[in-house]
């Protein structure tokens, strides 16, 4: 996992193996993503944010910035609400990275609505019990937890009652 950020639902259960569940999925070696909504549509734009991240690799030989690779999904998304006999996607998207700029990186959390809007968050939630965890969020967060405070908080919100808990935190 990156550093400075921490994807709550890939603790393993007994009974699912962590690498089937399809929400999670890796973008670059810089970013993750983790969606909810129609999974198909996630699972199509995860493999779109791969390929624009692995040609702009290969393009530029860096990684892409964070705020590129987004805009360029949401731009994918707002697209779609426009064209005639086309579905938009039914998915938000949260991508959680490091932008590295020569300096360890800064850790980066964008969440992306169906609608093609995205938002730059410090810590957010999407998925199942999203305003009670949301809720816990602004209460127990703060960005002098690091790493490990933030993974505490994770496993918290874990253990008390939110197995299927999507969510991210950037330290």
């Amino acid at each position: 996992m990156l550093e400075g950020v921490i994807d709550a639902e890939n603790f393993e259960s007994g009974w699912q193996h962590s690498s089937s569940y399809s929400g999670v999925a890796l973008s670059d070696k810089t970013c993750n993503a983790s969606a909810t909504g129609f999974l198909m549509d996630g699972r199509i734009l995860v493999e779109r944010a791969q390929l624009i991240a692995q040609q702009h690799r290969i393009t530029y030989d860096t990684p892409i910035d964070m705020i590129s690779l987004v805009k360029d999904i949401a731009n994918l998304k707002q697209a779609y609400t426009q064209f005639g006999g086309a579905r938009p996607f039914g998915v938000s998207i949260l991508f959680g990275g490091v932008d590295d700029n020569g300096d360890g990186g800064e850790p980066k959390l964008f969440l992306t609505d169906p609608t093609g809007i995205f938002f730059e968050f410090k810590a957010t939630v999407i998925g199942e019990n999203e305003p009670e965890i949301r809720e816990i969020l602004e209460k127990e967060y703060n960005v002098d937890l690091g790493v490990k405070g933030t993974m505490k908080l994770g496993v918290y919100l874990k253990q008390k009652g939110y197995p299927s808990l999507a969510k991210m935190l950037r330290r």
